[in-house]
This record gives structure tokens, C-alpha cells and sequence, in this order.
């Protein structure tokens, strides 16, 4: 049992883990720190859904017409036991609406793209593993497989496995660079645009690079930029 098959279940049923799945927990403190965010997470939506307004308050939120067929909106409890709903589905938010933007034939915008790496970042903290020795050469072949051009030497990669963003693989690497862990997106979509990132304390840029863009994130900022205009050099995909 490796790390992407205990992060599947965990994120799948944090409740009911296989027995091989516990074991792997048992040593293994990023899959324990994932485990743990994704119960904490799991019970303030249970407590937000079961908690009842307080006696004495009055709503403020006036009901507006509905722009379909001029029915009062939601009212504001029910309104915000859905929104507890949508949260709920985060986890697997990102592939539902993969398959969304392929049944629609639209391609999504950098912003779009922006939020959803904010969400792996946060889903997959491939940046708590141990270095890899053989992460150079795996980071190689991952990019060979999913169809990349290597234009030059990438910075010195300490980690790294494939990712599902929307509706393509990515690259999901941990870079050194000046003494700092950057982790980095490396995705097959091309992007005309160049957003800032802001995720728990973690900052960085998603970029465009030929036939493709780069996200990276590092506590410094300037790093992460650094990082990203390297990768933009040095991988391609087919214009």
C-alpha cells in the first residue's frame, strides 16, 4: 500500500479504512496529517448542518423572487445547510468537474485552474514526504509520459507522482530551491494568462508555458516565481 492508494481511501471514506490502509498510516505522518484534516473538516460540516438558530434572533436576509419562476428564494437556514452540502463534496469536486467541462466541450479559464490546484495542494500534501532519491529520474519520465518536451535541466526535484486536475494528468512535483521546498504543477492545457496563488500560508503563480502552464507555490513568493519561469523554460508541450 503506497501513499496515492491511502490518500484515495482516505479521501474517499475517512471512516472505514481497509486494514493494509491503517497499517500504512501507522508509519507514514503525511497520509496521518490528511487523515486527520479530513475528519477535523468532516465534523464542523456536521456540526454546521445539525446546529440550530439561535431563540430570540430574527432573519435579516429578506427573501428575494427567484429568476426562474418568481418563487421567494431559499430561506437563509436551508440556503446554508446547502452550502454546507457543496463543501461536503470538495473532495472530489475537482474530477466531478473535469468530466462537466469535457461533457461541455468548454475549456476552463487560469482562474478556474488556479482554484482547483489551490484544492489539490491542499487534498495532496505531496510537500510532507520525505525526499526521494529517485525523484529526479521519475520527474523525467513522468514528463516523458504525459507527453512533454524537456527543453532543459529542471531544478533539483525532491519529489514527484501524477495528479488528476480536472480533466488531464499533471505533474505534481517538490522542487529545492534556495533552501526551500516549492512544490510545482505541471499541466497539458494551455493558459494565456499569469494569476497569483494564495493557499494556508504557501504563495506562488500559475503561468503559462508552450502547449501547457506551470503552478508553483513556496512560502516565499519570490522563490515560487523563480521556479515557475524555470520550469516555463525548461518543459514544453506541442504548440
Amino acid at each position: 500500500m503506497n501513499c496515492a492508494q491511502t490518500r484515495r481511501s482516505v479521501l474517499t471514506d475517512p471512516h472505514r479504512l481497509p486494514d493494509e490502509v491503517q497499517a500504512h498510516l501507522a508509519h507514514c505522518t503525511a497520509c496521518q496529517a490528511l487523515l486527520q484534516g479530513q475528519l477535523k473538516q468532516q465534523s464542523h460540516i456536521a456540526s454546521a448542518v445539525e446546529r440550530t438558530p439561535t431563540p430570540g434572533l430574527r432573519p435579516i436576509v429578506l427573501p428575494l423572487p427567484d429568476a426562474a419562476n418568481g418563487s421567494p428564494a431559499q430561506p437563509s437556514r436551508r440556503r446554508f445547510m446547502a452550502t454546507a452540502a457543496s463543501v461536503t463534496l470538495g473532495t472530489t469536486g475537482a474530477l466531478g468537474a473535469g468530466m462537466w467541462w469535457r461533457q461541455q466541450g468548454v475549456t476552463p479559464d487560469a482562474a478556474h485552474w488556479a482554484e482547483v490546484v489551490a484544492q489539490h495542494f491542499q487534498e495532496d500534501p505531496t510537500h510532507l514526504l520525505p525526499p526521494d532519491p529517485r525523484a529526479p529520474a521519475k520527474a523525467q519520465a513522468l514528463l516523458v509520459r504525459l507527453g512533454a518536451r524537456q527543453l532543459a535541466a529542471l531544478p533539483p526535484v525532491v519529489q514527484g507522482g501524477v495528479c488528476q486536475l480536472l480533466d488531464c494528468e499533471a505533474a505534481h512535483l517538490v522542487l529545492r530551491w534556495q533552501g526551500q521546498s516549492v512544490v510545482a504543477f505541471l499541466m497539458p492545457r494551455k493558459g494565456h494568462a499569469v494569476l497569483p496563488l494564495s493557499v494556508d500560508g504557501w504563495q506562488g503563480e500559475l503561468r503559462p508555458l508552450v502547449g501547457g502552464m506551470v503552478a508553483t507555490l513556496a512560502r516565499d513568493p519570490g522563490v515560487a516565481k523563480a521556479v515557475a519561469q524555470a520550469l516555463a523554460s525548461a518543459v514544453a508541450w506541442s504548440a
